[in-house]
């Protein structure tokens, strides 16, 4: 197995540095991270995803309103993060504000999946009684009270 070497070639980094561990990653704020990220320290994903993934994971429940849709939704935000992570600009906002939006315009696209695909039209199975009417055909084609 090839081992990806660190720096990737063309990063800002020197070929002599070492990537920090991950206890100095969680030292360092939210900008800085989002540099090693770029500069692919991918353990930077780890300490992003350990800071903000219960607030990504409440948006995306409040918009979506199931906590399994939520949770794709949360870690499609963090995989996108990672995937577009060169076109984060510190300049435009801060890295919260960036990861918030990918979160809110994820789940805001998930609920419309979900809407076209008449999910919340469906009738849960809570709701439904588990007893038969009388004289109703079960399996094997007997009745309930026999």
């Amino acid at each position: 197995m090839i081992k990806p070497e660190f720096p990737p070639a063309g990063s800002p980094f020197p070929r002599s540095i070492q990537p920090p561990t991950f206890a100095k990653l969680k030292g360092l704020d939210d900008g800085e991270l989002m540099a090693q990220l770029q500069a692919g320290c991918n353990d930077a994903l780890a300490v992003l995803f350990d800071r903000y993934h219960r607030l990504v994971l409440s948006i995306a429940l409040k918009i979506v309103r199931d906590p399994g849709e939520a949770e794709d939704v949360m870690q499609n935000v963090f995989l996108e993060i990672f995937r577009s992570v060169a076109q984060f600009d510190p300049a435009k906002g801060t890295t919260k504000a960036w990861i918030l939006q990918y979160a809110y315009h994820r789940a805001i696209n998930r609920r419309q999946h979900l809407n076209a695909r008449k999910f919340y039209d469906q009738t849960n199975l809570d709701e439904v009684g588990t007893h038969l009417p009388e004289n109703s055909p079960t399996l094997g084609g007997f009745t309930q009270h026999e």
